[in-house]
């Protein structure tokens, strides 16, 4: 049988947040929990439909493809037992849970780009007008900014949007285009680099499948033989968009 790696993003791929399931007028009542925040409440839920994708890669060595941390993984009920690629590509853990301490060398994360940026992006979109800036931090320390509206308004998600843009060609930082979540992060930072790196070593012989949601999932889709995409999903909606333009 033909070894087969699915590379598979996970929020709004594989599960949806308890909002976009409200959004959606889908009740969580009888759904699968597939994530848990930090206090511990149900987050995430699996639909049938992803349910049957995770069934028909049962065979298959299923890598999570995701922006989120160390912490946020652990809070995932998905049972996943391979590699796993977090924080946005910035990490990647081996099977047994371990960093990949080559990759960390070679990425060469230099924070101190990011001095002053949590200060100009506040000063730009405050806090009174609804904005939340996080800090993107790695066990190994901070690595990006990502802001957000509380409200997910789209003109001041737009306006984020542009201003880090401009942020990140003035700072030689990379811009990651997430739906409703912009971030800026250090160059070296993404999915597909990490994805690309870790091919190289696990991925002679295989056939490799994707499966993502939105325009940042793009490049480490590109890098795969076949791509699933979610039919209602914000890549999805710009592709049926760039058809009809």
């Amino acid at each position: 049988m033909t070894r087969t790696i699915l590379l598979l993003d996970l929020d709004d791929t594989v599960m949806l947040s308890r909002r976009k399931l409200a959004a959606r007028g889908t009740q969580t009542v009888g759904l699968p929990v597939a994530a848990y925040d930090s206090a511990g409440e149900a987050l995430c839920f699996v639909l049938e439909a992803h349910t049957a994708l995770l069934e028909r890669f049962s065979d298959a060595e299923i890598i999570p493809v995701t922006g989120r941390s160390q912490a946020a993984m652990r809070r995932v009920t998905l049972p996943f037992t391979s590699w796993r690629v977090l924080d946005h590509g910035a990490t990647i853990l081996s099977p047994a849970g371990q960093r990949e301490a080559d990759w960390d060398d070679e990425l060469k994360l230099d924070a101190t780009l990011l001095d002053g940026l949590d200060a100009e992006l506040s000063r730009r979109h405050p806090a009174e007008n609804g904005y939340v800036l996080s800090v993107l931090e790695r066990e190994r320390g901070r690595y990006g900014l990502c802001l957000k509206h509380a409200e997910r308004d789209v003109q001041a998600t737009q306006a984020a949007v542009q201003t880090m843009r401009g942020l990140a060609r003035t700072h030689s930082l990379r811009f990651l285009d997430a739906p409703g979540a912009p971030s800026l992060v250090l160059p070296g930072v993404g999915k597909q680099g990490a994805c690309a790196w870790l091919l190289a070593r696990i991925g002679a012989g295989a056939v490799v499948f994707g499966a993502g949601d939105a325009r940042a999932d793009l490049g480490f889709l590109s890098l795969c033989d076949l791509a699933v995409l979610p039919r209602d999903s914000d890549l999805m909606r710009d592709l049926q968009s760039d058809a009809r333009d």
